[in-house]
């Protein structure tokens, strides 16, 4: 077995071994993703107590490893990110979505929405659906039903 530290997964081992000549130093920690589900950062974290409280040859390089690997999940949180392609393709949809319900007289079913707009008419019905429910949670539009079917306005 190769010195050092191995991970695995969603469900598995964590093994942490001294290498061939200490095979007794061997650690093994078992996680899931069950109910007590542990994040990378906290299992990087518990593994670097358990590095500093053992007798491994290269401690100081598993601790600077471990250090590193918890700065890297650290700065991917922080990371600002940048819309998607389609997140800002949605802003532009809803937006004529919304102007054209603010110059509508009367409620707007889907279908009527997908008629009346160019740009929706090669949509799926469950994307504009996702697009006027946005809008509704927002609170932008309203959404009302007649016989089980949707209708929106603007509010």
């Amino acid at each position: 077995m190769k010195k050092g530290l191995t991970f695995s997964g969603v469900c598995g081992i964590i093994t942490m071994s001294g290498g061939e000549e200490n095979p007794k130093d061997e650690i093994k920690i078992l996680y899931s993703k069950g109910d007590s589900t542990m994040t990378k950062k906290e299992m990087f974290t518990a593994l670097r107590t358990l590095v500093t409280n053992s007798t491994v040859e290269n401690k100081e390089e598993l601790i600077e490893g471990l250090n590193h690997e918890i700065e890297l999940l650290e700065k991917k949180s922080s990371t600002p990110r940048k819309p998607t392609a389609t997140q800002l393709e949605n802003v532009s949809l809803k937006a004529e979505i919304l102007a054209h319900l603010t110059a509508a007289d009367s409620l707007k079913s889907i279908k009527e929405l997908q008629e009346e707009i160019p740009s929706l008419s090669a949509l799926s019905n469950q994307r504009i659906t996702h697009l006027l429910t946005d809008l509704v949670k927002e609170e932008k539009i309203v959404k009302e039903y007649n016989k089980k079917t949707p209708f929106y306005a603007v509010k």
